[in-house]
């Protein structure tokens, strides 16, 4: 789960141009819906914490009630609906432990972080919000008010801390994007066949596997392992795309997207070769497949309710009529 810190230094002063207010918020959580399994932190509940005035009046607007006028356009009806879907923690700091806390009062901001000097104005100013993200791996969310904001990462030096803190930030769908391949990559990195098991739900949310997968992980040519990851995020990205709709995995997009039936005569002769546990332990006929290369396959099940895609297979190509062996 992501840690989302909302940048309260970004929610002052007040806006007086609605148009201007709508328009930060929209592109702050484009930017944040580019991640997965997130939970926004903020230190007051967003109903609550205004952010318009407008001129000549004493009425101000919420954050939270800006956000929900967008269920009344047809451009953004889709950020009100991620928005309701956020998982949101307040205050800022519910559930970090002791140890947490200690480390987060007794940060100190000394210096800027090599190569990211240029943000260290933007980290002062965001102060204990910045320090929390940098110390938990956490990502800061602000309003684009000004130029600032316009980065996607920010850094600083503790000099009590032999390393430079640096943590992500977001204030735009372009910033969401460079993030969450960052940390992707980053969570890659460290996924390997055996700890497989550990990092599948982390590395892939929009996947499910059978129970036969790591077995199988754990004999996959090491070679292309690296190639197989590639393969799996893009069903990753289709299961997503799937579940919410927008994808209809049949005919040509399936072979747009490098899935392939076998051949009625395969599966006469060889169908029970392709019989795996799912999930649930049930045996289930997985016959679609994508390439890894020339020797090796992954072999799906198209889920239609709900929609997803599991994997039962991964390994080897098996048994066809071509290639019986």
């Amino acid at each position: 789960m992501v840690d989302i810190v909302l940048n309260r230094a970004c929610l002052e002063p007040l806006y007086n141009d609605d148009r201007r207010a709508a328009a930060d918020i929209e592109a702050l959580l484009r930017g944040l819906a580019c991640l997965e399994d997130l939970v926004l932190r903020s230190h007051a509940d967003l109903w609550t914490v205004p952010l318009i005035e407008r001129e000549h009046s004493k009425n101000t607007m919420a954050f939270a009630e800006i956000v929900y006028s967008f269920y009344g356009t047809q451009e953004r009806h889709d950020v009100a609906q991620f928005f309701d879907q956020l998982q949101r923690m307040c205050p800022a700091d519910a559930g970090l432990s002791d140890e947490q806390l200690e480390l987060l009062l007794n940060c100190q901001v000394d210096g800027p972080a090599p190569s990211l000097e240029a943000t260290f104005a933007a980290v002062q100013t965001a102060g204990t919000d910045a320090i929390q993200c940098a110390l938990n791996d956490g990502v800061l969310a602000s309003l684009c008010r000004n130029d600032q904001w316009q980065c996607d990462q920010m850094g600083f030096v503790d000099s009590r801390i032999d390393r430079p803190l640096t943590f992500d930030h977001i204030s735009a769908a372009d910033h969401g994007l460079v993030v969450a391949e960052r940390r992707r990559a980053q969570t890659w990195s460290r996924l390997t066949a055996r700890n497989f098991g550990v990092l599948k739900e982390e590395c892939f949310p929009h996947l499910r596997f059978g129970q036969e997968v790591e077995g199988q992980i754990e004999a996959f040519s090491a070679d292309l392992l690296g190639l197989a990851w590639k393969r799996l995020w893009d069903l990753n990205e289709l299961s997503r795309q799937v579940g919410a709709g927008a994808l209809n995995l049949c005919g040509l997009e399936k072979k747009q997207c490098g899935i392939k039936p076998e051949t009625a005569d395969t599966m006469k002769s060889y169908g029970k070769e392709r019989r795996f546990r799912d999930s649930n332990g049930e045996i289930r006929i997985f016959e679609e497949h994508l390439w890894v290369g020339g020797l090796y396959r992954i072999h799906i099940f198209i889920h239609q309710k709900p929609p997803i895609i599991e994997v039962g297979y991964m390994g080897r190509h098996l048994p066809t009529i071509n290639y019986p062996t």
